[in-house]
């Protein structure tokens, strides 16, 4: 199994300006300062990703087909149903490091858990479990894995569901296998994408998108937020835009969107031929518990 070249991209994931009015009886500026610091039941969320190979068909702005060709262009393929879930890396160099999961477990209730990079036999990590949920294993999401070590990361790694990546580290199956990643230089994952935890309602400010100017062979990308509002039901659209090579749009919402526990959130892309465009995309969200 080989992993294919990646495009740093963190340099082109715009953070969203907070924009708009008041929320609720929280003035605009008081209101984000006063998430930042805890003194509120609301709690401000940032995401944001990014795909160094959007072509013509439509594909979630995360990293899995840039960290290992065969991954699923849309980044809920694999996560219709509760999974075991396990970590791993291409560079054995990362053992001992410690990577953060943060997610939804098996009963969509938030869930956090820390795991330990173990050495493997080969060129990279033993495949390690993440513990979560009622079961004491399964995950139903994954909004974000972050290192927490001390050392960045010298390898790929790979949020999974193979018990065995094999001496490599690297789902051998990725198709089927891959759920999310962190690439070379990040620290933590790449993925416009989040599902909104049991116990919560979810209220979206704004959204940004990017198209690398040097990146593709056509000039126009088509950016769409989707939306699964209920379980089982299709993504729908919620925001569309079109970005030419080099342009940045960002999108204020007022009023915000809103969306109810367990929803899925996603930004995704799509260039207007086989272009290889490197699109970022962002979008920020306030969580109301119920």
């Amino acid at each position: 199994m080989t992993t294919r070249k990646i495009l740093t991209l963190g340099a082109i994931v715009l953070g969203l300006a907070l924009l708009g009015a008041s929320f609720n009886t929280l003035t605009a500026v008081d209101g984000w300062l006063a998430m930042s610091s805890g003194d509120t039941d609301l709690v401000g969320v940032h995401k944001f990703g990014a795909n160094g190979d959007v072509d013509a068909a439509e594909e979630t702005l995360y990293q899995g087909e840039d960290l290992v060709a065969g991954s699923p262009a849309r980044i809920w393929a694999n996560q219709a149903a509760a999974y075991d879930l396990y970590v791993s890396s291409s560079a054995n160099a990362d053992a001992t490091l410690t990577i953060v999961v943060e997610g939804l477990d098996d009963e969509w209730d938030a869930a956090s858990e820390t795991v330990t990079l173990v050495a493997g036999g080969g060129p990279g990590t033993a495949t390690t479990a993440i513990p979560s949920g009622s079961t004491g294993t399964q995950w139903l999401r994954v909004n974000r894995a972050y290192n927490t070590g001390a050392t960045d990361l010298a390898g790929i790694v790979f949020l999974h569901t193979s018990s065995d990546a094999g001496a490599d580290g690297i789902p051998d199956t990725p198709a089927s296998e891959m759920i999310t990643g962190i690439a070379i230089g990040e620290n933590q994952t790449l993925q416009a994408a989040y599902t909104v935890p049991d116990g919560f309602s979810a209220a979206i400010t704004g959204v940004c998108a990017s198209v690398l100017a040097t990146s593709g062979t056509t000039t126009a990308a088509t950016l769409r937020l989707r939306a699964r509002l209920v379980q089982g039901q299709v993504l729908r659209t919620q925001q569309v835009s079109a970005l030419t090579r080099g342009e940045t749009g960002c999108r204020a919402f007022g009023p915000y969107l809103t969306y109810a526990a367990r929803t899925d959130i996603e930004m995704t892309g799509l260039s207007t031929g086989a272009a290889n465009l490197v699109i970022g995309g962002a979008f920020d969200l306030v969580l109301l518990p119920d």
